[in-house]
């Protein structure tokens, strides 16, 4: 399953435990994963706004993980 081994090989690197930014935000532990989670959750947000005004969807989600 795709989500599986895309935690597995996170879980082996730093991702959770490392800054997004030595000196900017996300510059505290477990930054980088804090602002990769605020990314996903914003491009969410904007993909069902254009579902929504263009009437069409595809599920970007499903897609990546295959």
């Amino acid at each position: 399953d795709g989500i599986n081994k895309m935690i597995q090989y996170l879980e082996s690197t730093n991702f959770f435990y490392d800054p997004a930014s030595a000196n900017y935000h996300g510059a505290f532990r477990g930054g980088l994963a804090q602002h990769s989670l605020c990314v996903y959750n914003i491009l969410m947000d904007l993909s069902k706004f254009l579902c929504m005004e263009r009437n069409t969807c595809y599920d970007y989600r499903m897609s990546a993980l295959q």
